[in-house]
């Protein structure tokens, strides 16, 4: 092999390199961007449970039987991403859902069926009590826009 070879590949070599390097940036770029939402909102979601279970509020008596979160689309539109906190709590006297919480404004309480609830990836392990109801605390997450489950 001549010197003009060897060069010839060298050169070859680093432009492929090159290419491979450029292409590998635009998947980043393009891919990157939603890899990151799902971090974020995942990291979200559990501050958002941190915050609704300091900030419950339950009459005496009543207590949490199981609580999960998750991150998802609850609407089931496909249009947004939603943090969601949803606990089985067991009391001898009925709560209103709305009763139930001292959060801010911003949270939705609402009634989700176990159905609706396992679409969001909330799988309860415990039964709900005869005497009991799921509350469920729902907010949009950070990234929304971007978070893939929420498509």
């Amino acid at each position: 092999m001549n010197k003009n070879s060897k060069k010839a590949i060298k050169i070859s070599a680093i432009t492929l390199c090159a290419i491979v390097a450029v292409i590998a940036a635009v998947i980043a770029l393009a891919v990157g961007p939603f890899l990151l939402a799902v971090v974020v909102d995942d990291a979200a979601c559990a501050s958002f449970e941190d915050d609704v279970l300091s900030n419950l509020s339950l009459p005496e008596g009543a207590r949490i039987v199981e609580y999960q979160s998750a991150c998802g689309n609850t609407g089931g539109t496909g249009d947004h991403t939603e943090l969601c906190v949803a606990m089985i709590i067991e009391s001898d006297i009925p709560i209103l859902p709305e009763k139930a919480v001292t959060l801010e404004d911003a949270y939705a309480c609402t009634d989700m069926s176990l159905s609706e609830l396992a679409a969001c990836n909330i799988h309860f392990t415990s039964n709900i009590p005869e005497n009991g109801y799921i509350l469920v605390v729902i907010k949009d997450a950070p990234m929304s826009a971007l978070d893939i489950r929420g498509c």
